[in-house]
């Protein structure tokens, strides 16, 4: 529904703001320190990826076994069972934060599985310039 949509315009336009600042000027939002922005489409399953970004970032190693006990322990079917064992988006899981019916298209585009051609258009329209940055800053980065 188009008035749904609608209402979570002002909410994404300011929170991609606060990511676009990041990006920019970081120092502009009294940051403790540097950010690292992971683009969702390029670490989506792709734990490698994840760690050596993470690695890269803090100047640290993370050793084969470490990376593979993370994986098991967050992959999506670990989270999906978490969240099985929780009745509704309420019940969080105290450890992970995972809620009840927290994943479920979770992978990158998934969104074309629930809003229609039509609306997808108009969402496109509706936040163009925020797209367009952020396909510039991905292309570069």
């Amino acid at each position: 529904d188009r008035a749904i949509l609608l209402q979570y315009i002002p909410e994404l336009k300011s929170k991609e703001n606060i990511l676009r600042l990041c990006t920019a000027v970081p120092e502009e939002l009294q940051l403790l320190g540097p950010v690292l922005l992971l683009r969702y489409e390029n670490f989506y399953n792709n734990y490698d990826y994840l760690f050596d970004k993470l690695e890269t970032f803090f100047a640290i190693e993370i050793d084969l076994p470490t990376r593979r006990r993370l994986e098991e322990s967050t992959s999506i079917r670990a989270n999906v069972a978490r969240q099985k064992k929780l009745n509704t988006v309420r019940e969080v899981d105290p450890e992970t934060y995972i809620h009840g019916d927290h994943i479920t298209f979770p992978g990158p585009g998934s969104h074309r599985l629930v809003v229609s051609p039509y609306d997808r258009q108009w969402l496109d329209q509706q936040l163009a310039d925020e797209i367009l940055y952020w396909e510039r800053y991905w292309e570069s980065h």
